[in-house]
């Protein structure tokens, strides 16, 4: 029985509406919507803003920002870096040397 598949095709139909045609290729950037009633040619010129890919590339963007521009910063993040590995190493050699005092003998 295969009723179920028209069902859910109409389902699809429903959920997804078909719009006319729109391609990047064919319009470039912005992408062409033609009327199929007219057969006019408009441009959309928010296609890049709205669609998923524009908003990737402005994330992108965004995240590009350099936060250490000028050498002293890199500099200043270096050693501030080090300053941290450091400060972790003594905690963990202190912590390591407490565990080691805490250890007893037991020969059974």
């Amino acid at each position: 029985d295969l009723s179920w598949l028209a069902r859910y095709a109409a389902c699809l139909a429903q959920c997804f509406p078909v719009y006319p045609s729109t391609s990047i290729a064919d319009g470039g950037r912005k992408g062409r919507t033609e009327d199929e009633s007219t057969g006019t040619t408009v441009g959309a010129a928010s296609f890049r803003a709205t669609s998923l890919g524009g908003i990737l590339a402005r994330k992108r963007a965004k995240e590009k920002i350099i936060k250490n521009f000028y050498s002293f910063q890199r500099r200043q993040a270096k050693q501030e870096q080090l300053a941290q590995l450091r400060k972790k190493f003594e905690e963990d050699k202190e912590r390591i040397a407490k565990f080691r005092a805490q250890r007893k003998f037991r020969p059974y």
